[in-house]
């Protein structure tokens, strides 16, 4: 059972292996979505021209396009162009 990293649960009256399994369910669900987020991110970062080439953005990535607030999601500025 530890080889294979598995939690032993006894009948349905075994709350404390259910929620260990449980716990370690949450735990790798909330692993997977960083790294997801994060390579969802570098990516998108990377598409666009902001990383240099060790991976950090170049300074004109920081810099404001626009002084003009944004009023509404159907702002021009929003949209990306291919």
């Amino acid at each position: 059972m530890k080889k294979r990293k598995l939690t032993r649960v006894g009948d349905r009256t075994d709350a404390d292996g259910m929620k260990a399994m449980a716990e370690a369910a949450a735990k790798a669900r909330d692993e997977k979505f960083a790294a997801d987020s994060r390579q969802f991110l570098r990516n998108a970062v990377a598409e666009r021209g902001l990383l240099d080439a060790f991976g950090n953005l170049k300074p004109e990535a920081s810099t404001p396009l626009s002084d003009t607030p944004l009023i509404s999601s159907a702002d021009d500025r929003l949209k990306v162009k291919p």
